[in-house]
């Protein structure tokens, strides 16, 4: 028999999403902090970590990161559920493309399993524009009215009332999700049980000699091709697998663009935490690890004097009607 916890959901905007490379085995949750303190250049000390369960088909996996002081704050009367990012309420799936949710002026966007965003409509609008740049897909929306600013994109329009929560899958309280069992009651099970077991006893055997012959197989390939490289040129000694070197140079490249859609997603966080409480700006641009606001009007000095980042990150006013925010030497 199985039972379920009460869910709640966590609102987004509080929380960003960091891809890591960890180590096989019971090491990567000793490796965990180092990791996400190395992809955000501060501290982890004032920060909630939580894994997410699964790695994903790049070796990564996914860390939730809160501020650990409003963590502790907003999670204490809620000690009996279990609690959920609420952008994994949006639907999504490989083919869907991007799915936003428009309740008010509030928007949240989800474009990949672990990837999303939640804030009001000009920062969200902002972050699309940039997603949109890197990659055109579907938006699927879900709104009382379709926004006019989005109108340039292909919309998916649907209505809000067809809007329904996908369930929730990953509890930010314990890193995993889904359901608790109650292993007192699976004794009932226990010939279904042995059966399915030597089932998997069964495929496990022919997964292992499967995977040994092709390790055979991959072996008599290298020794035949290490011959022919060696005929063709004898002349070379030290020899060089172009398909290593490919391989190497591809999981570089890779690397270098989730480093850089990192560090966009830690700069808008930065951004939406300064200017929270002052006029929004109606236009971002990212270059070269540099985030730029534009106003439409003239900030006031009272303003920008409250609009403040923390270390690492350094905020230099252009103009009265756009400021940078960076990290380091001014870029």
């Amino acid at each position: 028999m199985m039972t379920s916890k009460q869910w709640l959901w966590f609102p987004s905007e509080n929380m960003s999403w960091q891809a890591v490379n960890l180590p096989k085995g019971r090491a990567w949750r000793e490796a965990l902090p180092f990791a996400v303190e190395e992809k955000l250049a501060e501290s982890v000390e004032n920060l909630h970590l939580v894994p997410t369960p699964a790695i994903d088909k790049d070796g990564l996996r996914w860390v939730a990161v809160i501020n650990e002081y409003f963590w502790r704050n907003w999670q204490a009367d809620k000690k009996d559920h279990a609690i959920s990012p609420d952008i994994l309420a949006l639907p999504w799936s490989l083919d869907t493309g991007i799915t936003a949710l428009i309740e008010g002026n509030r928007v949240r966007l989800r474009w990949g399993e672990w990837q999303g965003a939640a804030g009001d409509m000009t920062q969200m609008s902002a972050l699309l524009t940039l997603l949109q740049a890197q990659s055109h897909r579907l938006i699927t929306v879900y709104a009382t009215q379709k926004p006019a600013m989005w109108q340039q994109w292909s919309l998916n329009w649907q209505s809000l009332t067809d809007f329904i929560a996908e369930k929730p899958q990953f509890d930010l309280r314990e890193g995993r999700g889904k359901q608790w069992f109650n292993w007192n009651k699976l004794t009932a099970y226990r010939l279904p049980l042995t059966l399915l077991l030597l089932l998997i006893g069964i495929w496990f055997m022919q997964t292992t000699l499967s995977a040994w012959q092709a390790q055979q197989q991959t072996h008599w390939i290298k020794q035949q091709t290490e011959a022919q490289f060696s005929a063709a040129f004898p002349d070379i000694k030290r020899r060089v697998n172009p398909l290593v070197q490919a391989k190497s140079e591809l999981n570089r490249r890779q690397a270098a663009s989730k480093e850089q859609a990192a560090s966009l997603l830690s700069a808008l966080l930065v951004a939406q935490n300064a200017i929270k409480g002052t006029v929004s700006a109606h236009q971002l641009s990212w270059q070269q690890g540099k985030l730029t606001l534009f106003w439409s009007e003239d900030v006031a000095d009272a303003v920008r004097e409250r609009v403040q980042v923390v270390a690492p990150w350094q905020l230099r006013w252009v103009s009265h009607r756009q400021c940078d925010i960076f990290q380091g030497v001014t870029p």
